[in-house]
């Protein structure tokens, strides 16, 4: 659990264990309120209610893509720092305490029977089941509806109660203000289903918008933060270098313009990130240079893409072009990249390349499109013409358009025969590079990053998709740093 690093998580440093069994967490001091006393001070007004969900969604959500549920989310294990900040506490607390102990106001933890707080139990958990993920996102449910609302939507006059009332009865929706938005209603009602699957996991709805920021305004400022749209801004780092690549067609580069837009992200306190292409002015610049631009300019969380030529589906293998770093070259630059990371010992720092591998071998799992092996399917693009792609980094390609949404509907895109093609062609190359003993972490890696080293990357391998240095390199880092700890 000491894995786990968010802005709404308070920091686990390290589990004890005393000579008498006995353990305990050493945890961060959080000053502030809890949640029950914000609750009980005053209702909150939608808007409110609606921010605090948010970062408790997001830490949440954070715990999941590492493996590790809450169990017992309530408003008493959430505080609200004087600045505004959520930290969801006690993270995986019955985990990691096991007792037999039954409080009758608060927590029950009976192991292998019932375990949380009787007011915020999923039905599973009443049950005495299982605990997934899901039951967390019942906890959440049952918190939101309480910040509406000012009280729980299970109540009893005991705990026995409160578990019948949780496995057969309805929350009273006519509780919710007026003012609650129609989409609220709706995830709520999603969030307490009593069936767990329907409340599945991997449902979730993300806004983000990506822009060269140079035509940002206030009022889209506004707009981002009030719809709680996250932004990703293209910059690929200091003047020189970004006016190289991202200039007007007068010539003039749009660095500057750049950086006003930023100034604004962060005037208005809209999350954002930075994405960077690594091109051969990035490589000479390097890792350690880049890495402390970015956090220079209050840039704090960035992926970092290699450069690619447009897709030439024509094209045969060997094909040399400009503009193109191949895997070899981009893994020495994020190997000199992971190494200026750890120097630099910031944990607010978050690239998202690394961070994603490094999920990857440690918990076997991220939420990465690119390490997941099965993207043909699960991954839509739509044009705005309507033309539905497989994914946005094969637009070019007519090979990769599946349909037009003005005229067929998802279920026969879902089986087109081009679809069908692209899955078994995947099937044959997953097969090939199956014995890579890194096959376990990268699955094959990205799709496009094998159409694009097929046909101009003279040192394509079939039986490798090119991530298997930068793993083990990242593998073995990793196993230092816990020798090191």
């Amino acid at each position: 659990m000491a894995s786990l690093n968010h802005p709404n998580i308070a920091t686990i440093y390290e589990l004890l264990q005393e000579a008498e069994g006995i353990s305990y967490l050493v945890l961060e001091y959080i000053p502030g309120q809890t949640l029950v006393e914000r609750i009980a001070s005053a209702r909150l007004k939608p808007q409110e209610a609606l921010s605090i969900a948010h970062q408790i969604a997001d830490a949440v959500a954070a715990a999941h893509e590492l493996g590790i549920i809450h169990r017992d989310l309530k408003p008493g294990n959430i505080k609200i720092t004087p600045e505004g900040r959520i930290k969801v506490l006690d993270f995986g607390l019955a985990k990691v305490l096991s007792s037999e102990t039954v409080d009758q106001q608060n927590t029950v933890t009976i192991p292998g029977r019932i375990m949380g707080t009787p007011a915020y139990m999923c039905p599973e958990q009443a049950r005495g089941l299982e605990a997934d993920e899901r039951c967390d996102i019942w906890s959440f449910g049952c918190v939101l509806y309480e910040m509406l609302t000012g009280k729980v939507p299970f109540e009893g006059e005991t705990v026995s109660d409160t578990l019948a009332g949780i496995l057969n009865r309805e929350p009273d929706w006519q509780a919710l203000p007026k003012s609650t938005p129609a989409n609220i209603q709706v995830l709520l009602r999603r969030c307490l289903e009593k069936d767990s699957r329907r409340r599945r996991p991997e449902h979730r709805i993300k806004n983000s918008f990506q822009t060269n920021a140079t035509k940002l305004t206030a009022a889209w400022a506004r707009f981002f933060r009030a719809n709680r749209i996250g932004v990703g801004i293209s910059i690929d780092g200091p003047a020189h270098l970004h006016n190289s690549q991202r200039s007007y067609r007068s010539g003039k580069g749009s660095y500057e313009d750049v950086l006003r837009g930023l100034s604004l992200l962060k005037e208005y306190e809209v999350q954002f990130s930075g994405l960077v292409v690594v091109d051969e002015a990035t490589l000479k610049l390097g890792a350690h240079r880049l890495l402390d631009f970015l956090v220079g300019q209050g840039i704090f969380n960035f992926g970092f893409l290699a450069a690619k030529p447009k897709n030439q589906p024509a094209a045969e293998a060997g094909t040399t072009v400009e503009h193109y770093i191949e895997p070899a070259r981009m893994n020495v630059f994020l190997k000199d990249l992971y190494d200026a990371w750890l120097n630099r010992g910031d944990r607010n720092v978050k690239i998202r390349e690394l961070e994603n591998l490094k999920a990857k071998i440690r918990n076997g799992v991220t939420e990465s499109c690119t390490l997941s092996g099965k993207c043909w399917g699960h991954y839509y693009m739509i044009e705005p013409d309507g033309d539905v792609v497989v994914c946005d980094v094969f637009s070019g390609d007519s090979r990769y358009t599946l349909g037009n949404i003005m005229n067929n509907s998802f279920t026969q895109i879902a089986k087109n025969t081009k679809l069908l093609q692209l899955k078994n062609e995947h099937r044959d190359a997953m097969e090939a590079m199956s014995g890579c003993p890194e096959f376990d972490v990268c699955k094959g890696w990205c799709p496009h990053e094998r159409y694009v080293s097929i046909r101009h990357n003279k040192r394509h391998r079939d039986d490798c998709c090119g991530l298997r240095d930068l793993i083990t390199y990242i593998r073995n880092r990793m196993a230092e740093e816990i020798k090191m700890s």
